[in-house]
């Protein structure tokens, strides 16, 4: 971390005093503001931009807030801008602050990274706390496998599973949440990047006896049955992905059901006829009582890709890298899992008719 890199916020934090208000002053002449500039400062101004809260960036330097406020005095005094003003939830950045936090962050990221990754890096050594955050339908269908997979291949790492809720993405901005696996987002962040780690095919869940299982599946067929739908934010919160594929396809879908926890939809789902959509990585060998069916119509929305999001400032990081690559391998793992299970049920299925 920063500690490693030498320059260390210290005590002079602390002790450093600035009893004058500040007043941007305007100087014709531009000036070295590097030649004098504390780069303890540069740290400060880096969590205060990502926590935008004097005690939550008084907490992470582990200095107290008058440290912390005479800090940001130095830091305006250093650019003449105030860069942050109170607002009602804390902290709220100046134009020229946003503009030297789109320059300077992303040098100050590349800085921690490089101090990070300068050993060898070796999983079994890693000796942390991170979360990863997964959508509703990943939580069901892989946090199992995480748990193991990590437990063997990075035992001193301990994994947090949290599920992607609307404080998702403002946690990986903050860096609370280091990694987050959902479909493709309805907005855009500038801070967040994004890599494939699979492409999912959708699937049906419906109870074993449904009568759906005896006919082909399709949207016309599967029109006639109410769907039980989950909510995902910042994918399928308002909208039902699955609800507007029938729409387009001129098949009106009532919802029978919704929420954003999957095991309500799958109790409900073994009680009536409702069908919910899920993917191909979902558990199936676990729910003897529910079947899952591949649609026979093709459709391109049952394709989509997996995706990790993670903040830009870890785009270089070997830690993300691997476990953006360790979560792939999962993926790949669970799929192939129930193609097998598939096959088999086809066979049983048909040794028995």
């Amino acid at each position: 971390m920063w500690s490693h890199i030498g320059f260390l916020l210290t005590s002079n934090l602390e002790s450093a005093t600035i009893s004058m208000p500040f007043t941007k002053q305007s100087n014709p002449v531009a000036k070295n503001r590097f030649a004098n500039l504390d780069l303890n400062l540069l740290r400060v101004f880096k969590v205060l931009y990502e926590e935008k809260n004097m005690r939550k960036a008084a907490q992470r330097l582990y200095v107290s807030q008058p440290a912390v406020s005479q800090s940001l005095q130095k830091l305006r005094h250093q650019f003449d801008d105030p860069l942050f003003v109170k607002v009602k939830s804390g902290l709220s950045p100046t134009p020229f602050s946003e503009q030297l936090s789109n320059s300077l962050l992303p040098l100050l990221y590349d800085i921690e990274n490089v101090v990070n990754d300068t050993d060898v890096f070796d999983p079994t050594q890693l000796d942390q706390d991170i979360t990863i955050a997964l959508s509703s339908s990943f939580v069901f269908s892989i946090s199992g496998e995480l748990y193991r997979y990590f437990r063997e291949h990075a035992p001193g790492l301990k994994i947090h599973i949290a599920s992607w809720n609307d404080q998702t993405v403002t946690a990986i901005e903050k860096g609370d949440i280091l990694l987050g696996i959902n479909a493709e987002l309805t907005d855009r962040y500038p801070f967040m990047e994004k890599r494939t780690i699979g492409d999912i095919d959708a699937c049906l869940l419906v109870r074993k006896e449904h009568p759906i299982t005896r006919q082909k599946v399709t949207v016309e067929s599967m029109s006639k049955y109410p769907l039980a739908r989950l909510i995902v934010s910042n994918y399928s919160k308002y909208t039902s992905p699955t609800v507007e594929i029938f729409k387009r396809l001129g098949y009106p879908l009532e919802v029978g059901f919704s929420s954003e926890y999957p095991v309500a939809l799958i109790d409900v789902v073994q009680q009536s006829d409702m069908f919910m959509g899920t993917t191909n990585c979902f558990p199936i060998h676990n729910y003897p009582n529910l079947a899952m069916l591949s649609p026979d119509q093709v459709l391109p929305e049952a394709q989509y890709p997996a995706l990790s999001y993670f903040h830009t400032r870890h785009q270089n990081s070997a830690l993300v890298n691997w476990l953006n690559d360790s979560i792939t391998q999962i993926f790949q793992q669970r799929k192939t899992e129930n193609a097998h299970h598939h096959l088999a049920s086809v066979n049983n299925w048909q040794e028995t008719s």
